[in-house]
């Protein structure tokens, strides 16, 4: 009873906490950081909490031996308190300032304009030999379907050419994503609402399909969103109804409501179908539960942290570093780092506790600092707020057509990251490089 008091106590204090920065950022409202940890906190780890302290029916994998109610309280007490430390640094760091951010949107995008449509064709089509690519590869599209949405995580090794290396390289279905949300942002503007409204968003969630993660087509539907409730927000605070739509205008609207939920039905159907084709294809009978119940009862990020706690200090050694310094090693080539192992980084922190190389658990942010340093790793929680809020910052006063970044990389990022902690992060490096350039080509008179 106590510990479900005690975890019901610190929900209460993680959605009031949302809530004053829901209502104090309307220019984020519920795509802020803050609150992008606090929702997958709560789905991830304290709803879990309840459901296995009170039922006992913990979701973990069959050769982890349960986990102790007095272990998953002290881990949640861990995670909380990271997460406090880390929230406060971000709202201390990403201090408003709103002018600055309103002004750089009335500069000209007459660059933009022109190149939109060109670079929309080139990088979707580029993004669609890749795809040609990678199913030739796989040897046909029924063995790339049956490779893509059942062996994910157990990638088959394949000897590529040179061609091959930089399609996979270059992230052309993220900078579609960019270009995609800057159209959608200013299809008022360049007077065409139902390409940049309707026929571009289409192929965007075509091509998030194609990764076989739902996490990708939920990730670029809130992209969408985002950047509604943004242009929504700019054209109230300029009244420019010419540039970014017509009259005034609010998030708070039935279309916009049915858009998020239907977002998040898609989110869970499209888990459900692919479930039903792995369980068909590999021959497999699993009795199919509710599936609100199964990601509310999954707590992947409670079973991470608690799972570290109990081995990392006890029977396996703290890492001092290791996953944080082998990842800023990743922008490194492999014919420069020749030793780069196949699987580094987080993966370390899964095999030192006995798991199998092909899975992918996950650590959580609050559970990759425990496994290196102990309790020694809530230091890292203020790194991880200046690094975030220091992202805020940048946004908030850069403004322009860069705010194109907060969708295709840091919400992208808050999910991996909540999975894959730092090597979530790393992974975004070259994307978010890429994705630079192009804004960067955007918004500059050069001339082709």
């Amino acid at each position: 009873m106590l510990e479900t008091f005690t975890v019901a106590v610190l929900i209460l204090f993680f959605s009031c906490l949302g809530l004053i920065v829901f209502l104090q950022n309307r220019m984020f409202i519920f795509f802020h950081v803050v609150t992008f940890l606090i929702i997958l906190s709560i789905i991830d780890v304290f709803i879990p909490a309840i459901i296995w302290i009170n039922f006992g029916d913990i979701d973990i994998p069959p050769w982890l031996d349960p986990l102790t109610n007095q272990e998953l309280i002290w881990s949640i007490l861990f995670y909380s308190v990271f997460y406090i430390i880390m929230i406060l640094i971000i709202l201390v760091t990403s201090r408003k300032n709103l002018q600055i951010f309103l002004l750089s949107f009335q500069k000209s995008f007459a660059p933009l304009k022109k190149r939109l449509k060109l670079f929309l064709l080139i990088i979707g089509g580029m993004f669609c030999i890749g795809l040609l690519i990678e199913i030739m590869n796989s040897g046909g599209l029924r063995q790339w379907i049956f490779d893509n949405f059942t062996v994910r995580f157990n990638p088959v090794v394949k000897d590529q050419n040179l061609i091959t290396r930089v399609f996979e390289f270059i992230p052309w279905r993220s900078m579609f994503n960019t270009l995609c949300f800057l159209g959608f942002f200013f299809r008022f503007k360049f007077n065409s609402p139902i390409l940049y409204g309707l026929v571009v968003p289409i192929f965007g969630i075509l091509f998030a399909i194609t990764t076989s993660f739902r996490g990708s087509i939920f990730s670029f539907l809130l992209g969408l969103l985002f950047m509604e409730n943004l242009r929504i927000f700019i054209h109230n605070n300029l009244n420019k109804s010419c540039l970014y739509g017509r009259g005034r205008e609010t998030i708070y609207k039935i279309k916009y409501i049915f858009f998020g939920f239907m977002a998040v039905i898609v989110f869970l159907n499209y888990g459900l179908l692919r479930s039903a084709y792995v369980n068909k294809q590999l021959d497999q009978s699993k009795t199919e539960i509710s599936i609100i119940y199964k990601i509310l009862n999954q707590g992947s990020g409670l079973q991470g942290v608690s799972t570290i706690m109990r081995h990392y200090g006890q029977d396996v050694d703290f890492l001092n570093g290791k996953t944080y310094i082998d990842m800023l090693l990743l922008p490194i080539p492999r014919y420069i780092y020749k030793t780069k192992p196949e699987w580094y980084g987080v993966a370390d922190i899964t095999t030192g506790m006995g798991y199998p190389k092909t899975t992918q658990p996950a650590v959580s942010i609050p559970g990759e600092a425990y496994a290196n340093f102990g309790y020694l790793g809530l230091i890292f929680a203020i790194v991880y707020g200046l690094i975030f809020g220091l992202f805020l910052r940048f946004f908030k006063r850069k403004g322009g057509i860069y705010i194109a970044l907060y969708p295709s990389v840091l919400i992208p990022v808050m999910f991996t990251a909540n999975w894959m902690s730092f090597t979530g992060i790393m992974n975004m490096f070259f994307p978010t490089i890429f994705i630079a350039i192009l804004l960067f080509t955007c918004n500059n008179k050069f001339r082709f």
